[in-house]
């Protein structure tokens, strides 16, 4: 369609997440914008003017949107965010009741008006909102029937099913369960990142069902170029990418207040039981450390390397453990680095949150696709859930138990000596890792657009106001 004279429809496509914001979930919404073009759909990103003081900055993935049109709106982060979090009570009170999150009041508002200026000067097809943060999704909607146009939300995360959010209150989730409900219903098309999240709505909403559409995260093929770049032959080296949490079993009450330990036991609400140590490098450190312990002269035959956010609490551990010499913290990495770093590593580590009960696992982690795209064989400690299965199907590398360290112990063990042996490699398949290319991702979105967009994009009229 790119190829020929058919001009390309318009998308007002709203991400309040946006390059040069760092943090993975941008990801998404920059590749749709880069290959959209390409199946005849330009779209025109409305996105924020301020930055979160929490979001990392990576100027280098501007280079994928260089030829996007960019609207940045500023809004009242200022005074609604920033000035709060200076102080505790404050960030507390604004988070407890601007729902479904601080940027209801910080964006919405200013956003809303951005967009009609916008859809005012450019005829509008499609309305895209990419969603978290989940007030995007009320923005969405109030667009939708203020031009008239259909709405797609993609949902990069689950909303009220978010087994890791704790509540403030039960009252908060079914608030938030019913503006949930309005978006569904409104929404011309649902899109979610897993098969797992579409069975999980399809069973609260079947009315609904046939309108919720899978397309995954992936990786750019144009992230990899080939690289002259090897791991060192005498020593394994696994590697992780990415945000880990502390290593802590639980929260220790001792921490808290007696109003926040209350509110904690008696008012706070989360759906289930979760385990978020399994997201830190906790157990594959005592894993290591048990293997050191049984084999001292495995010392310099491997090493850890982590790039992002490592907390304090996790360097303790490090250190409790005596394992600074096979631990290399690199910090935050620009994108491009942290492609390098993956391709310099034998073997990934992707561990995931633990579900309490029978579960299943809807977290697929953006960086399981790009794992995929270095040909590195995975160490994945996961649960049962979608992203074991596709580790499975795709013989990408070995799944163990996120809390068997004892499992893990043993893998690293067989992966140092098949490494001294040469035999360490894995054959992928190949028409499994090329289902998530970007390009071919951003195809399916573009479907969806066609499925809802009938008349010609020349036909379409901008807002009068």
């Amino acid at each position: 369609m790119s190829q020929d004279d058919t001009p390309r429809k318009n998308i007002l496509f709203v991400a309040y997440e946006f390059p040069p914001e760092g943090e993975s979930g941008v990801q998404r919404s920059a590749k749709f914008s880069k290959y959209l073009p390409d199946f005849g759909y330009e779209p025109l990103v409305l996105t924020a003017a301020e930055r979160n003081t929490e979001k990392r900055i990576d100027t280098t993935l501007l280079a994928d949107v260089q030829n996007t049109r960019i609207f940045r709106c500023r809004g009242y982060e200022r005074f609604v965010v920033r000035l709060p979090d200076k102080v505790r009570l404050f960030r507390r009170l604004t988070k407890f009741w601007l729902r479904p999150d601080r940027n209801v009041l910080a964006w919405l508002p200013k956003a809303k008006q951005a967009a009609l200026n916008i859809a005012k000067e450019y005829p509008i097809s499609v309305i895209y909102t990419s969603v978290s943060p989940f007030s995007s999704a009320i923005l969405g909607r109030r667009l939708k029937k203020l031009l008239g146009v259909p709405w797609v939300v993609d949902f990069r995360d689950p909303w009220v099913d978010d087994l890791v959010r704790l509540w403030p209150s039960r009252l908060h989730r079914l608030y938030e369960s019913r503006l949930e409900r309005k978006v569904f219903e409104a929404a011309d098309a649902i899109v979610v990142v897993t098969p797992t999240m579409k069975d999980m709505l399809a069973s609260r909403y079947p009315q609904w069902a046939t309108k919720t559409h899978v397309i995954c995260n992936g990786f750019d093929p144009q992230d990899f170029p080939r690289m002259e770049v090897a791991p060192p032959p005498d020593r394994l080296q696994i590697g992780y990418t990415g945000r880990l949490v502390e290593y802590e079993r639980e929260m220790v009450a001792g921490r808290l207040g007696p109003l926040s330990r209350l509110w904690l036991s008696k008012i706070a609400f989360r759906d289930t039981s979760v385990d978020l140590s399994t997201h830190s490098p906790g157990y594959l450190l005592r894993a290591v450390r048990k293997l050191l312990d049984e084999h001292p002269d495995f010392e310099d035959k491997i090493l850890l390397r982590f790039a992002g956010i490592f907390h304090e609490k996790n360097m303790e551990l490090v250190r409790e453990l005596q394992l600074e010499n096979v631990v290399s913290v690199k910090g935050y990495l620009p994108h491009a680095e942290s492609v390098r770093l993956l391709m310099e590593s034998d073997v990934l580590f992707l561990p995931m949150t633990a579900w309490g009960g029978d579960r299943r696992s809807y977290i697929y982690s953006g960086k399981i696709f790009e794992y995929l795209a270095s040909r590195r064989p995975i160490l994945a400690a996961v649960p049962e859930g979608d992203a074991r299965d596709l580790i499975t199907r795709a013989r990408a590398g070995w799944c163990v138990d996120p809390h068997d360290e004892i499992a893990m112990k043993s893998l690293i063990k067989e992966l140092i000596e098949r490494k001294m042996a040469g035999t360490l490699n894995t054959s992928p398949d190949e028409q499994i890792i090329r289902q998530f290319d970007r390009r071919n991702l951003t195809r399916q979105l573009a479907a969806v657009f066609d499925s809802l967009t009938s008349i010609p994009s020349s036909a379409a009229t901008p807002v009068k106001r």
